[in-house]
């Protein structure tokens, strides 16, 4: 899985071999069950993809060499972007943190056109908040996880916009895109990419979004151009069955269902917000355990 962020190629794309020859394609491939194991689609490639309304830019250069300099070197961050909502009706404030939505926990996810589906990360919710050359990545809790994610933190701080307030999850990715807690607890030592996937935006430009409905905040969020390691977290492109099949067979999580029209309900539980399960857990009470070397052979719980 390669991901761009440039002036003219942006968000994921595939790349992957057939038939003895190389191919790139365009957000993420459709895998079919003979591709072998080796060749395992990353974060549920058959059927996510990261939907990117990005305004048209003009390409430099008599072949184009610049199509992959990054949103930074091409624009400084006082140069705002159109927009696709008119935000002057809105109410003016300084991007601060806002304790986050919480999901409602559900057996099966809800269908229809109202509804818009998330890979469900498993990692750390983090809201980042950006206000000119400064940027703090905060816990649910509101403590702040700069010097845990420095990378994360600098390339915010780098981003082409001025001000914003976003939400969004920080996970480690294993060798096929799929997330690991257990490194992302190991941040500090591990080798593999830390990552945060934003899904919201809160605040934009000194104005609060939470009253716009989430398709008009996305809208909002699809203009922003992000550094790596921050990426637009992508939007399932599927019908339910497809989504939770593929889901359970790449072991993954779980899905996220949102409401097209759902505003933001700050530090609230929201029917509106619902997260489906597949990797079953719950939390226990460690009581003992033998050891085994540096580690253990078994816990009592």
């Amino acid at each position: 899985l390669l991901f761009f962020s440039g002036e003219r190629l942006q968000g994921e794309w595939t790349l992957f071999r057939a038939a003895d020859e190389w191919h790139i394609t365009n957000g993420v491939r459709e895998w079919t069950e003979s591709a072998s194991s080796s060749e395992g689609a990353p974060l549920l490639a058959a059927v996510a993809r990261s939907r990117r309304a990005r305004p048209k830019q003009s390409s430099k250069g008599k072949h184009g060499h610049k199509a992959l300099t990054t949103a930074s070197s091409q624009r400084t961050r006082k140069q705002v972007p159109k927009l696709p909502i008119d935000l002057v009706s809105l109410p003016q404030s300084e991007p601060a943190f806002v304790s986050p939505m919480e999901c409602k926990l559900v057996s099966s996810p809800p269908e229809g056109d109202g509804w818009i589906y998330e890979l469900k990360l498993d990692g750390y919710r983090v809201i980042a908040v950006k206000n000119g050359s400064r940027a703090r990545l905060l816990s649910r809790h509101g403590n702040e996880l700069n010097a845990r994610f420095p990378a994360i933190a600098e390339a915010l701080r780098d981003s082409a916009f001025e001000s914003a307030t976003l939400d969004g999850e920080i996970v480690a990715l294993d060798g096929q895109g799929r997330p690991s807690f257990q490194e992302l607890q190991n941040s500090r030592t591990t080798r593999l990419p830390i990552v945060y996937y934003v899904f919201d935006a809160l605040n934009y430009g000194g104005h609060d979004l939470q009253k716009l409905q989430l398709w008009q905040r996305r809208a909002v969020l699809e203009t922003l151009r992000f550094r790596e390691p921050v990426r637009l977290a992508a939007v399932l492109d599927a019908d339910v069955t497809t989504i939770m099949t593929e889901i359970r067979r790449r072991r993954l999580e779980g899905i996220v269902a949102k409401r097209r029209d759902s505003f933001y309900e700050a530090g609230k539980r929201s029917p509106k917000w619902m997260k489906v399960r597949v990797a079953e857990r719950d939390t226990f009470v460690i009581g003992g355990y033998l050891p085994a070397g540096k580690t253990f052979e078994a816990l009592l719980v």
